[in-house]
């Protein structure tokens, strides 16, 4: 009931922004319409953040947190741990969806020196060390593959070093 003349379309925009949506634009249409786009967020992952208190939160596709968010519908996103890796997050679960068999066993990774993963998979071996975010899938293929081949997250392991290109350096567990 207002005059289009009247609409700022920045200020609404900021006031839908405070909504905790996505990326918004405003656009005046003449002679009678206002144009309204909004990008959902998607939940990638559930992250903790050790200078917070240790709260898990949700993070989306660009690595910004909720700030409200039911924990009881995001239970199953992937976990990962520690300071920038909500931001990061989205490259490791991006990376692991190419790799079903390991996409399945994950547990939580936690984020190294704002530049690599160690990641806790399913079975045995306590973590897989990964390199530098650069050579991420290449190394998950190769741990895909010894996996597929020989089972290795299933060995009695307390570390897997996967930064050497294929070259796999297993720590075992004292007396296994």
């Amino acid at each position: 009931g207002h005059n289009i003349l009247m609409a700022d379309p920045y200020a609404i925009r900021d006031r839908i922004e405070k909504l905790d949506v996505g990326a918004v634009s405003v656009q005046r249409l003449w002679p009678d319409r206002i144009d309204i786009h909004v990008d959902q967020r998607e939940a990638v992952a559930l992250w903790q953040e050790h200078a917070n208190g240790g709260a898990w939160r949700v993070v989306d596709q660009s690595g910004r947190a909720f700030a409200e968010a039911d924990m009881t519908r995001h239970g199953d996103l992937p976990h990962v741990v520690g300071e920038n890796a909500a931001q990061a997050a989205v490259g490791l679960v991006s990376a692991m969806k190419g790799f079903p068999g390991l996409a399945e066993r994950f547990e939580v990774a936690y984020r190294v020196g704002d530049r690599r993963w160690d990641v806790k998979f399913s079975g045995r071996a306590d973590v897989v060390v990964l390199p530098a975010d650069e050579n991420l899938v290449s190394a998950l293929e190769c741990v895909n593959l010894q996996h597929a081949q020989t089972g290795l997250l299933d060995l009695p392991a307390t570390r897997i070093d996967a930064r050497n290109g294929c070259t796999l350096a297993i720590q075992p567990i004292p007396g296994a």
